[in-house]
């Protein structure tokens, strides 16, 4: 059992400590490797709670915190309307034909009802994920030559998502989600590479919405195989491990390249992409613990070094 005071939330009080609320943190996820092993108990006074701590030892609840004399335990409610992120007035939801929110349901081109034109973004310059909420869209109005408006299945995130919204990230334009999945429901003239019905991921302009519009160039059909979840978090990592490989690094053939923390989500993109400009070999850095990992992914042992030190360099 591991017991704090003052390191949960409840009302009307707050968190009166801070690094008691980091171990709630640490903890839960030492939890989530060891079931049924930890306990998490958090008291408002030491002296006072030492018979109610025992109490809860006994509920089979894995976090609990005393309050008032009593013992409260974390549950799902349902949210209410005042809960929900209201959306802008100009722009109305997509209404689907099927009425359902799949956006398999829009395979055949039609959109029944208005288009919508909302996104989830930054509505008070950043700061805190408190400030995201729903913003006017990008995927409504004509399309412009060569541009093609996707039903949004999935969105990718990554660090850059999070440093915008919370007001960290440089220069003036915050455009949350720039990668996704989803199906073509409308094409631009001079749009040959993709068809109305196909199912596509690619990079999006501010795709945290229903519908979002992008040039076709930055967009490919989905492999068989692969579902629109996963081609989601696709796009972004291997944009970035072919940039660095074939723009910025003119990786030609015969030559061997070196994949600093090949392990993470770009390194093992470049490792893969490595075989498209017809590289010789690869090589490929790691931290101890995720050698193995590497191995799994066809590097020979003489092949990996190690990322913590600057020994890689030899």
């Amino acid at each position: 059992m591991v017991v704090t005071r003052g390191g949960v939330a409840w009302e009307p009080n707050g968190v009166s400590d801070l690094a008691a609320a980091a171990v709630w943190g640490l903890v839960r996820s030492a939890q989530s490797e060891n079931p049924d092993r930890i306990v998490l108990v958090d008291v408002p006074d030491w002296d006072a709670s030492a018979r109610t701590v025992a109490d809860a030892a006994g509920l089979g609840e894995p976090q609990v915190a005393l309050r008032g004399g009593q013992i409260w335990a974390p549950r799902l409610q349902k949210l209410s309307e005042s809960d929900l992120l209201p959306i802008p007035a100009a722009a109305p939801l997509l209404s689907p034909a099927s009425g359902e929110a799949s956006p398999d349901s829009y395979v055949g081109g039609e959109l029944k009802g208005e288009s919508d034109g909302w996104a989830l973004g930054v509505v008070d310059g950043g700061g805190s994920l408190d400030g995201v909420g729903l913003v006017a869209g990008e995927g409504s109005g004509e399309l412009a030559a060569g541009e093609v408006r996707v039903a949004v299945a999935a969105v990718g995130l990554n660090f850059r998502d999070v440093l915008m919204a919370l007001g960290m990230y440089p220069g003036s334009e915050v455009r949350i989600g720039g990668e996704g999945s989803g199906v073509v429901v409308e094409t631009g003239p001079g749009v040959h590479n993709v068809s109305v019905g196909d199912r596509v991921m690619g990079l999006f302009r501010g795709g945290i919405g229903p519908v979002s519009v992008t040039d076709h160039r930055l967009l490919v059909r989905v492999p068989a195989g692969l579902g629109l979840v996963e081609a989601a978090g696709v796009p972004v990592v291997f944009a970035t491990a072919f940039y660095g490989l074939r723009d910025l690094g003119g990786l030609s053939a015969g030559e061997t390249v070196l994949v600093h923390a090949a392990s993470g989500g770009v390194g093992m993109r470049c490792g893969a992409a490595r075989r498209g400009p017809g590289a010789r070999g690869c090589l490929g850095t790691a931290s101890r613990g995720k050698v193995g990992f590497l191995r799994g992914q066809g590097f020979a042992a003489e092949e990996i070094a190690d990322s913590r030190s600057t020994s890689f360099e030899g």
